[in-house]
């Protein structure tokens, strides 16, 4: 018993999750955690592009120190002031189910944790160990140590970036972007940047946003993948198709090894003879992709991708 306790005790420290409080009504969200108040100076956002959470509702917030800004001298790489935090909240069935947290540390690190609600949903708790089937839902909350696999990178926030708040047609006023971000004093730098691709059909953006959502904190020069040559994040200086990773990378390139049977990332014409959309559409297996936190494929991004490869015969294309 005491072996087992010393070892959770590791995966704890591992993941940076001790630092974080034991009930998620310590960390700082709710004012009133059984009304789901918000504390005073939480914000809500949005991104533009959403990781599959195998069909959860999903609901984000920040606050950032009072005082404070975002360092945003490089737009593609914010740093965040020490004291940030980060929570995104997961629905199954009509029921709330977890709270991921993240804080920003002295010393540059991040503290991350994850909470499970508790039956009534009067308050939730910081797990360690993964949990299965959570308030009796399909929802499975991962491990502790899987959370530096997506948020491994420099700066931990992956949903709370130029491009996944730049602004987009159809937006309302309440939704927060980069413009709303600087005109509350909360960026050091203006952030002008559009969409990315701005000028692309919708779908494209669609399909790319799909595989920036759930591929580039792995597929990225930063990310756990990045001895792969393919890189699939998109950033706020992607104009036009031929400006972005996957483009360069992925679109008729192939991978050091076959995977599958297949070699070539994405085949122009041919998205069945695509690993990307082969392991996109795996579960369950060494090929699946994301390879954790997911049972179900998602068919709509799966789609997008597949349409996108097929409109694209000519690597040349712009």
């Amino acid at each position: 018993m005491q072996h087992v306790a010393v070892s959770i005790l590791a995966v704890a420290a591992a993941c940076g999750c001790v630092f974080a409080p034991p009930r998620l009504s310590d960390t700082g969200l709710y004012s009133d955690v059984q009304r789901h108040t918000l504390a005073t100076g939480v914000m809500t956002f949005e991104p533009n592009f959403v990781l599959w959470s195998d069909g959860a509702v999903k609901r984000r917030f920040i606050l950032l120190p009072e005082g404070s800004q975002i360092d945003t001298s490089s737009a593609d790489a914010w740093v965040f002031p020490v004291g940030t935090r980060l929570w995104k909240e997961f629905e199954r069935d009509g029921r709330v189910v977890e709270t991921r947290y993240l804080e920003k540390m002295p010393g540059g690190g991040w503290s991350m944790a994850t909470y499970a609600w508790a039956d009534g949903a009067t308050d939730a708790w910081r797990t360690v160990l993964p949990v299965s089937n959570a308030r009796g839902t399909a929802h499975d909350i991962p491990s502790q140590m899987n959370c530096t696999f997506c948020h491994g990178g420099t700066e931990a926030p992956l949903g709370f970036t130029a491009v996944q708040l730049a602004a987009r047609d159809g937006d309302g006023a309440e939704r927060l972007t980069t413009q709303a971000l600087e005109q509350r004093g909360l960026l050091s730098h203006a952030v002008d940047n559009p969409l990315p691709l701005p000028d692309a059909p919708a779908a494209t953006r669609q399909a790319l946003g799909v595989l920036h959502a759930n591929c580039s904190s792995c597929h990225a020069e930063d990310g756990s993948q990045s001895d792969l040559a393919m890189r699939l994040r998109l950033r706020s200086t992607d104009r036009t198709l031929n400006d972005t990773g996957f483009f360069k990378t992925a679109l008729g390139h192939q991978a050091s090894e076959t995977i599958g049977g297949l070699r070539i990332y994405a085949a122009p014409g041919d998205p069945d003879g695509s690993l990307i959309v082969r392991r996109m559409s795996a579960r369950g297996s060494d090929l699946q992709m994301p390879p954790i936190a997911t049972e179900n494929v998602d068919e709509e991004g799966l789609r997008a991708v597949r349409e996108l490869l097929t409109r694209l015969p000519d690597v040349n294309q712009p």
